[in-house]
């Protein structure tokens, strides 16, 4: 079988995965199992479905946005993120724009 059918009969039964409400996460490591499986084989496939999680995982890079989205979380249900807010629209509100530049400072 050709690649281009491989990719195409993938995409067909990623869709259908996901209309049937399967994790996106769940469809996409089956239908990339089962296309490098048909075009590669079974052993490189198991060999990329157990190397490139850790790869994906180590790289420094990609674990800022986790622990970003993590201290935000904390920040806001500890009441900080208010408190800052609150602040800043005392100090800004004589600006123009007083409350986009409040929400601005408040971010940073």
């Amino acid at each position: 079988m050709q690649n281009e059918i491989i990719g195409l009969y993938g995409i067909a039964a990623l869709v259908v995965m996901l209309l049937l409400r399967m994790p996106i996460g769940i469809s996409l490591i089956a239908v990339s199992f089962s296309g490098i499986w048909a075009t590669v084989g079974l052993r490189p496939a198991w060999g990329l479905l157990t190397a490139v999680p850790y790869d994906f995982a180590a790289k420094w890079t990609l674990s800022a946005i986790p622990m970003f989205l993590l201290m935000g979380y904390i920040c806001f249900h500890s009441g900080l993120t208010r408190g800052l807010f609150d602040a800043c629209r005392v100090w800004l509100v004589r600006l123009p724009g007083g409350l986009a530049v409040t929400s601005v400072f408040a971010s940073a």
